[in-house]
């Protein structure tokens, strides 16, 4: 039987398998090309929308856009300076910093650069290189960075205590463009802390009108319509608040003011222990708490809210008041109670310090002397913010100042910074 021979499949010509292989590949490349056009498109969107925001104040908005950006686009140093613009002027100044210093690793632009740091600088009450500067800057100019530089000093100038600077810079600011609402809002709250009270609440007011959703105004002006006595407006504001947040801890502790001003103790005591809860380490929650205590004639558990509030707040004097109070409520705690007098007259006194030395100061702004021993007692004051930013300026000034490293290693020391403190330790 002869063998039959089955032929083989014809070949595909070459010039056909390549035309396949091109085909797939230019596939793949148009994917690739419209991931990466998709992810452009999206940091794009996100880059634009962060700097509208930025420009209409609002900042929350401004910054998440920015990072959504910046995770796309990394490299861009025009994002990473508006992402630095945002979370400086939302007072997160570390933040800041750290987008400068990346905007400065990838080669940015150099002047915009020395200009958020003045300002970052002058946030923080750091003048010594940055007031004149910016001064300048704001008189050569009537653009955005103006404002910019107005903003920045009235800000700094309040963090330090010059209140008349602040409320010029902020007068000026709005001079220029009236519906400015950080301007607003910054202007509230030091008209409020030169006791100015209704006119603060005309600018709490304009900031609500010109961003109606803005948690922060309304709240600030919760607050003051609390301190103007006119309590049932307070509370509705306030209620209206707990509807969009209702754990946040401001709300809480402001209603449960109110409630213990209408003598509605349980519920107010009911709302200090929801806000406890979830932020026990609130100072003036625990120190509310005590009030109610004693109006509830619990004078023990009052003790024991006030102690561990004087504990996370050694120089809060409202605090070393109520446990007197608390102690003098009750048999055999006379020594006690007077030891909490003594510290009262201690911490009147450093704020009698402060107010002095900070008229010399403002005539000797070169005196580091002067601004040691003010970073020093408001640390002690419990001012703990203005206190550590007074002492770093001190350092700027001189970095070998022995009792500004001394003051900061101990304050490290004491709030669980090992790391910190050791910086600051000298032999």
């Amino acid at each position: 039987m002869s063998e039959t021979t089955v032929a083989p499949p014809p070949r595909r010509p070459r010039t056909a398998a390549l035309r396949v292989v091109t085909v797939a590949l230019l596939v793949l490349a148009g994917l690739g090309l419209a991931a990466w056009g998709g992810r452009h498109a999206w940091a794009w969107h996100h880059f634009r929308a962060g700097r509208a925001a930025l420009e209409a104040d609002d900042l929350d908005a401004a910054r998440s856009h920015l990072d959504s950006c910046l995770r796309a686009w990394g490299r861009s140093t025009e994002a990473r300076l508006l992402a630095a613009r945002a979370a400086r002027r939302a007072d997160d100044l570390e933040a800041a910093e750290r987008h400068l210093d990346e905007h400065e690793r990838r080669g940015g632009d150099a002047e915009a650069r020395a200009f958020e740091w003045a300002m970052l600088h002058t946030q923080r009450g750091e003048f010594a290189d940055t007031e004149t500067y910016l001064r300048n800057k704001v008189a050569g100019s009537e653009g955005r960075d103006a404002l910019l530089g107005l903003e920045a000093l009235g800000k700094g100038y309040a963090a330090t205590g010059r209140m008349p600077d602040a409320l010029r810079s902020l007068d000026e600011l709005l001079r220029r463009q009236p519906d400015h609402f950080q301007a607003h809002l910054l202007r509230g709250r030091v008209i409020s802390e030169m006791g100015e009270l209704p006119e603060a609440l005309a600018d709490y007011d304009a900031a609500v009108a010109a961003r109606p959703s803005s948690f922060e105004a309304r709240l600030r002006r919760a607050a003051l319509l609390e301190r103007l006595g006119r309590l049932a407006d307070a509370v509705a504001e306030y209620e209206a608040l707990r509807l969009a947040r209702p754990d946040d801890p401001e709300v809480l502790l402001g209603l449960a003011r109110l409630r213990a001003d209408s003598h509605e103790l349980e519920k107010a005591d009911a709302l200090l222990g929801q806000l406890l809860a979830a932020h026990p380490d609130r100072t003036d929650a625990l120190l509310e708490r005590a009030r109610v205590g004693l109006r509830r004639g619990e004078a023990g558990r009052a003790e024991e809210w006030a102690r561990e509030a004087t504990r996370r707040a050694p120089g809060d004097r409202d605090a070393f008041s109520v446990l007197a109070l608390a102690l003098e409520a009750q048999q055999g705690k006379e020594d006690d109670a007077r030891r909490c007098r003594a510290r009262i007259d201690e911490i009147d006194a450093d704020r009698d310090r402060v107010m002095r030395l900070g008229d010399r100061a403002r005539e000797e702004p070169g005196n580091l002397t002067l601004r040691f021993e003010i970073a020093a007692a408001l640390l002690r004051l419990g001012r703990t913010e203005q206190g550590v930013r007074g002492l770093e300026g001190v350092l700027a000034a001189d970095p070998n100042h022995p009792g500004a490293h001394a003051a900061l290693a101990d304050y490290y020391e004491r709030t669980g910074q090992p790391d910190k403190a050791k910086a600051h330790r000298r032999p």
